[in-house]
């Protein structure tokens, strides 16, 4: 376009072509190395592998992954999902994959095998409670509020035992709400209606 010409343009056009034709390409020294096209590729609303389905992203020759919002997880997980049993995922070394594991099998079946205590329960389960639930692999029980969201069902996530927003302990459902949205639990007013 702008009549500029060097040799290294032509190395451009080879891969400028080869992009337009296949897939990955790896360039070593003395290697080329060339990916077919998946044939699936499927993401969830902010551009992360994830199915619930199927693979996430699969090929012609059969090789596939399966990922969770982004989180590379074992094919049986979701291909056999309704045989994937909460202690399987416990085990599970990664805790990327564990958080997965247990937002796939769901929560209140999560809950039935695991240890947990309440550390505080408000009467609005919209707010619900703070409970502490022993992990394998953590020093410590981990901190998770647990709501009712009036789309999602009961949810279960993690929280810190001190919040990063005002620097103090997080020992309440409501400190975890609060915390949960980004604001400090002194400001901080759960809406009268959600959706």
């Amino acid at each position: 376009m702008c009549g500029w010409s060097d040799p290294v343009l032509e190395r451009f056009e080879i891969e400028e072509a080869l992009v337009k034709s296949c897939g990955w390409v790896w360039w070593h020294e003395n290697v080329l190395a060339i990916s077919d096209r998946p044939i699936v590729i499927n993401r969830d609303e902010q551009g992360r592998l994830h199915s619930e389905v199927g693979p996430s992203i699969a090929y012609r020759d059969g090789w596939q992954l399966h990922h969770w919002h982004g989180t590379s997880i074992p094919a049986d997980w979701i291909e056999k999902r309704a045989d994937l049993s909460p202690n399987t995922v416990i085990k599970a070394q990664n805790v990327e994959q564990r958080a997965a594991g247990a937002a796939i099998v769901g929560w209140p079946k999560m809950l039935s095998v695991l240890k947990s205590k309440t550390v505080d329960k408000h009467d609005n389960p919209d707010i619900g409670e703070l409970i502490e639930l022993t992990l394998p692999g953590l020093d410590e029980p981990g901190r998770f509020l647990k709501a009712v969201c009036p789309r999602n069902g009961l949810i279960v996530e993690g929280v810190p035992r001190v919040s990063d927003i005002d620097g103090l302990p997080i020992n309440t459902a409501l400190a975890a709400q609060a915390w949960r949205i980004g604001d400090p639990a002194s400001e901080y007013t759960h809406p009268p209606v959600r959706t």
